[in-house]
């Protein structure tokens, strides 16, 4: 996976105005430069290759999820309007940025509010669980946390990173959990 410059080649609120739907067609991890630094994202293509990529952030990302479950496999060909949200905040500014919602009149195929945890968010155990349905050891999770600098985890924090990790590693097979050991 080579390293990419976000300018130019990936969506900008100028191009999407008051709101445009577009047809998912994957989503991946690109590794791209930003102001940290390279840093894995999440990026989504659309059906329609006319249009440019776009860089996924936690708030879109909290967005998908909710309309289409977490499991990233189940958003080829679902619809998604992205539009330009002048009231977003970034540095204490407002600088404006894409925004997604749910199209009118699509159903959201996401389990019920009540079938999932209350915030989406993963706590250290939910996410053990996770990564041993994608063949990762609860070491390994904990190992992946401490090379982000983090010395313990932190749901708010690692659920976005942690998720957009398991998209890099396949799908999620059926596997024991082991038991919570907190570091």
């Amino acid at each position: 996976m080579g390293i990419r410059a976000p300018f130019g080649s990936f969506l900008k609120q100028e191009d999407v105005g008051t709101g445009v739907t577009l047809t998912i067609e994957s989503v991946g991890i690109e590794q791209l430069e930003g102001d940290k630094g390279v840093e894995q994202k999440v990026v989504v293509t659309w059906t329609d290759a006319n249009w440019k990529k776009w860089v996924v952030n936690k708030t879109n990302w909290e967005i998908l999820c909710s309309i289409y479950g977490p499991d990233t496999d189940n958003w080829h060909g679902k619809p998604i309007e992205v539009y330009n949200d002048a009231s977003i905040m970034f540095g204490g500014k407002r600088v404006g940025g894409i925004r997604c919602r749910k199209p009118s009149g699509v159903v959201a195929t996401a389990a019920p509010a009540a079938a999932k945890p209350d915030t989406g968010l993963l706590t250290f155990p939910m996410a053990v669980e996770l990564a041993n349905k994608h063949g990762m050891t609860k070491e390994q999770v904990v190992e992946l946390a401490k090379s982000k600098g983090n010395k313990g985890w932190d749901a708010a924090r690692d659920t976005a990173w942690f998720r957009a990790h398991l998209l890099t590693i396949g799908p999620a097979e059926p596997g024991a959990v082991e038991e919570e050991v907190p570091f």
